[in-house]
């Protein structure tokens, strides 16, 4: 196995159809019902956009066949926190979820922390494989995402714009 590292520099050079699928995978398993399947090369264009955007791809081949991916990017809120590492993704196929996979994708970004000397934070449904193994390395849930599905909170919008006075 080994890990191939896209920067803006080199991401045109990404034109395999098979990380479009790898990414397919990703989105169906974590986002499932509200994933919205772009064609393979409008998911391999979304990618290299999120590259040009200043985000490093990681990813992960056996044998020439990508098998995992990590999008990693350095934030600092726009120059206003101390920065940090920032693991936007991180996916492994379920086939080759073993543990030398899997100690790749976290040993980089533990090697990139220790490169930059900042803390890394990500962001991990609780639908994601990835849960069970953040806390194998030590990672401590520091956040809270809330979810406001239109459906349950219509009847309360409704309320608060009359109590506002907003007009429909």
């Amino acid at each position: 196995m080994e890990l191939k590292l896209y920067t803006p520099d080199n991401i045109k050079e990404l034109t395999d159809l098979r990380v479009s699928k790898l990414f397919d995978n990703y989105f169906r398993e974590v986002h499932k019902e509200d994933y919205l399947q772009p064609a393979p090369n409008q998911l391999l264009r979304i990618v290299r956009e999120m590259v040009m955007s200043g985000k490093s791809l990681y990813l992960l081949l056996d044998k020439d066949i990508p098998i995992g991916f990590s999008i990693i990017f350095v934030n600092a809120q726009y120059g206003l926190t101390t920065p940090v590492v920032f693991v936007d993704y991180m996916y492994i196929e379920p086939e080759k979820r073993s543990g030398k996979a899997v100690l790749m994708l976290y040993t980089m970004v533990g090697m990139i922390c220790e490169d930059t000397g900042y803390e890394a934070y990500g962001c991990t449904f609780t639908s994601s494989s990835n849960v069970g193994n953040n806390e194998l390395v030590g990672g401590e849930v520091i956040a809270k995402v809330t979810q406001f599905p239109m459906d349950k909170i219509k009847s309360k919008l409704e309320k608060y714009k009359k109590r506002l006075k907003y007009e429909n």
